[in-house]
């Protein structure tokens, strides 16, 4: 009887533990509600675009780890940021590569329950903007100034960001 009594409770506790991490992770992703977050998973899932090879997935992660400082010594501005890492890998690789890069970062960031990655639909938008760029020209300062002109723009971006609604 003490034996099953000291098994139900640290059951309950691991139990509740995991509800409450679960609750936590939809907030940190900036959801109201579990229900919300899974409606956006859902949907997102739903978007996947086809998988490129493993070889070409193995050539962007290694590329856009590469690069990063890069493009963070280039830009300030996050969505300049997704622009300028989805035309270098659509230059370097192929836009399908690309766009799945995009689709998988915006993926993850709604799956990792870190408060400091958001899932943001415009970061997609962007890196796909910046993808089709990088079919128009191999040259990397096409890339830089194509995506130098969302930096220009920002405050239009942020006032679009800012009248969508709350997932």
């Amino acid at each position: 009887m003490r034996f099953t009594l000291l098994a139900f409770i640290f059951l309950l506790t691991n139990t509740l533990q995991v509800q409450a991490s679960v609750q936590t992770c939809f907030q940190k992703e900036g959801f109201l509600s579990q229900t919300a977050h899974s409606t956006a998973l859902k949907q997102w899932i739903k978007r996947r675009p086809p998988d490129p090879s493993f070889y070409k997935l193995e050539r962007a992660y290694a590329f856009s780890y590469y690069e990063s400082g890069l493009v963070n010594r280039l830009f300030k501005y996050d969505k300049a940021k997704h622009c300028l890492v989805g035309c270098r890998i659509a230059q370097d690789i192929d836009f399908e590569t690309a766009e799945y890069a995009a689709w998988y970062k915006e993926y993850t960031d709604l799956i990792d329950c870190n408060s400091k990655s958001k899932f943001e639909t415009l970061d997609y938008v962007f890196t796909l903007w910046g993808a089709y760029r990088g079919t128009e020209s191999q040259d990397f300062l096409y890339c830089v100034e194509k995506c130098e002109m969302i930096t220009k723009t920002k405050s239009t971006i942020r006032t679009f960001n800012n009248q969508k609604s709350k997932p």
